[in-house]
């Protein structure tokens, strides 16, 4: 860990503590984003290569660039106009509201293992409430049709439609529960970051449409663009207590 604790207070002492919360976090998720957004683009307008394609959940739909030059769109203004202008929300409201204890926490000392497993964690709980009730609630007949009915433009979802969105649910469902886990647990900016990488992959894969082997994806999320109704959630234990679970095996059968 030393080395990288070397690399940290190299880039703590030389970048601002507000650029490090703000810029630098959305920056991070952009390099995440867009790459695995261009590499689905390839799978999916190529069809290359073509043992790819017996993985595609919704093997009859069919994407185009069209498609994707709205996804490019809605994502460049969500991530630029909703999910930075929170992040200085939140940066703002710890600095000159919240006390010790409170907040994201930008120190010198990196988080040790144990404390990152422990806050993974909880963000992962903190985000499956948050994301289930918010969504399900985005399924209530009017504010499905002012808002969540666009992210819903795609029933066979591709990779970057996971926040082909409403502004006002990508604020809602998308960024508040990811940022509400760092925020109550009082974690290390580093911690949040590892967090934010990982969502975004896994969000990612969820909304790709590909079901590859020896993967955490079970095709879930794309039921729920294809049946609306089911699978409101991320692990799917919420739906599991509410009974709005559905495998794709039950959805063939009914």
């Amino acid at each position: 860990m030393d080395g990288l604790q070397d690399i940290w207070q190299s880039i703590y002492t030389s970048v601002p503590e507000f650029y490090l919360r703000t810029f630098v976090t959305v920056a991070l998720i952009y390099a995440f984003y867009w790459p695995l957004t261009f590499l689905f683009m390839a799978l999916d307008l190529s069809k290359r290569p073509t043992f790819i394609t017996k993985y595609k959940i919704q093997s009859t739909k069919h994407v185009t660039m069209n498609d994707y030059k709205q996804v490019f769109k809605w994502g460049a203004i969500n991530l630029t106009f909703v999910l930075l202008p929170l992040s200085v929300a939140e940066y703002l409201f710890t600095l000159h509201y919240m006390g010790e204890g409170w907040g994201i926490r930008s120190t010198a000392q990196l988080p040790g293992l144990l404390e990152i497993a422990k806050d993974l964690a909880i963000f992962v709980i903190v985000e499956e409430i948050g994301f289930f009730y918010t969504h399900y609630i985005m399924h209530q007949p009017k504010l499905y049709k002012a808002i969540h009915k666009f992210h819903h433009t795609f029933k066979a979802p591709v990779a970057g439609a996971c926040i082909y969105a409403h502004p006002l649910e990508m604020l809602i469902s998308n960024s508040l529960p990811l940022l509400a886990g760092p925020f109550l647990a009082n974690s290390h900016i580093v911690t949040a970051w590892i967090w934010y990488v990982l969502a975004i992959m896994s969000t990612i894969y969820d909304h790709s449409g590909y079901k590859f082997p020896f993967t955490h994806q079970t095709g879930n999320h794309d039921l729920h663009h294809e049946a609306f109704n089911y699978n409101f959630g991320v692990l799917g234990i919420l739906d599991a207590l509410h009974g709005t679970s559905r495998s794709r095996a039950d959805h063939l059968i009914s």
